[in-house]
């Protein structure tokens, strides 16, 4: 067992330690952790059965606390990990590139409340120019009108 590496292992006996609990198999546990049961021979395909099963569920259990321990090594790396870069430099220079990139923001708002403030202004004075500039045209166009019609009666009066 020791050369291959086994963990259980069946000793097919006729005589049993006096201690033995059972008269049709007795376990004994190896002191480096392997374990041999020993059995009469009429139940020896019963133990064989038996300790086949139990390797295959301690070797799947082997292997599901091995991925777990795994699991959790790189767990334990990720957060080292994580807690140095946090309590290093470049955490800090991190947050101080997201504060400049949070003042930027904002003093972009302001500017481009700025800019809407004073096209808004722009605006306002254009249209009163505008309507200045309407405002002339409509007098004008009143004054043009009397001038024609000044004309018309003037050019009657002198020319009939």
């Amino acid at each position: 067992m020791k050369d291959d590496g086994s963990r259980f292992g069946i000793l097919v006996t006729k005589a049993f330690p006096r201690e033995a609990l059972s008269s049709k198999a007795y376990p004994v546990d190896v002191d480096d952790g392997r374990t041999i049961i020993l059995v009469k021979p009429e139940y020896a395909s019963v133990a064989y059965f038996g300790m086949r099963e139990a390797a295959i569920h301690w070797f799947e259990a082997r292997n599901a606390l091995k991925r777990k321990e795994d699991e959790v090594e790189e767990s334990e790396r990720t957060f080292r990990a994580l807690v140095t870069w946090i309590n290093g430099d470049e955490f800090e220079e991190t947050m101080g590139h997201i504060a400049s990139a949070s003042n930027a923001v904002e003093d972009t708002r302001r500017q481009l409340n700025s800019m809407r403030s004073y096209i808004n202004t722009q605006l306002d004075k254009t249209t009163k120019f505008q309507d200045s500039v309407d405002q002339s045209l409509i007098h004008i166009k009143s004054l043009v009108t009397k001038l024609r019609y000044l004309l018309k009666c003037g050019s009657s009066n002198t020319f009939s």
